[in-house]
């Protein structure tokens, strides 16, 4: 196979060379080359190893070890070959990440090192950072809740909501208990009027263990008169009720103010 003089090596025609237009095969032949040792063109460095010293005015488009195309193209400053991150550090936007929070250190040439511990400069550090705005919390379009009275409105960057909550007089609906006449308990006894009522007098829960009063018997009088069996736990005691729906742990994260990937 032939090599140019340029270093480029030229692709294997395809069988069905022929019986391509002219732009299929042009496009053929760009997409099969491969370069053999470093090219320079103009202003352009293309190869996997580092430049010369005389070639440090260049561009170096850097190669992967397998000689297929790199990421990142280079310019020398201050001793460094430098590349541009593709992604600004003044963006707004979040990515989400899935993994251990120090693999993320590293992530896209970073160099491992806490950005919380660490300070990040322009040419050293982790180019991502957890952004602990969104610890716990999920993104919600920002806008007004649809259904809910009174009116509520979300704002960007603006936090909403709890992960429990405990139950209130003002969070039930009006009702009433009612205590069952002694002689009709087990018998599926109607409910009483305001007029007359029971009161459970102590023991089991049979009949017999319950006195019928009227509201204004002056002489009956057990101590719980007016109480049914007591529910629940005192106010301090009580456990909030969970709002979590099923969910699964990511890190929401943002650009840290590292600018340049060092060729290393």
């Amino acid at each position: 196979m032939p090599i140019y003089e340029n270093g480029l090596i030229p692709p294997s025609e395809p069988p069905d060379v022929c019986n391509m237009t002219v732009w299929q095969a042009i496009s053929s032949a760009i997409s099969g080359t491969q370069i053999k040792s470093g090219v320079e063109f103009n202003n352009l460095i293309i190869s996997r190893d580092f430049p010369t010293v005389n070639q440090r005015d260049k561009a170096w488009w850097r190669l992967n070890s397998d000689l297929s195309p790199g990421k990142y193209l280079y310019k020398y400053f201050s001793g460094f070959w430098i590349a541009e991150f593709p992604i600004p550090t003044t963006t707004r936007k979040r990515y989400i990440f899935i993994g251990e929070e120090s693999q993320l250190w590293s992530e896209d040439d970073g160099d491992g090192q806490n950005p919380d511990t660490t300070p990040v400069t322009e040419l050293t550090g982790s180019f991502w950072d957890v952004d602990e705005e969104f610890a716990g919390r999920y993104p919600q379009g920002a806008g007004a809740f649809p259904g809910v009275e009174p009116p509520v409105t979300i704002q960007v960057a603006n936090n909403y909501g709890t992960g429990q909550f405990s139950i209130t007089p003002d969070n039930m609906i009006e009702h009433w208990h009612y205590i069952m006449q002694g002689e009709q308990l087990n018998r599926g006894a109607a409910l009483l009027g305001p007029s007359n009522t029971a009161a459970w007098a102590g023991g089991g829960f049979g009949a017999e263990n319950y006195v019928t009063l009227g509201h204004d018997d002056p002489v009956a009088k057990p101590a719980n008169v007016g109480q049914t069996s007591k529910v629940g736990k005192k106010a301090e005691d009580v456990k909030p009720i969970p709002m979590q729906p099923p969910s699964r742990g990511v890190f929401f994260i943002k650009r840290t103010n590292r600018r340049f990937v060092v060729a290393k």
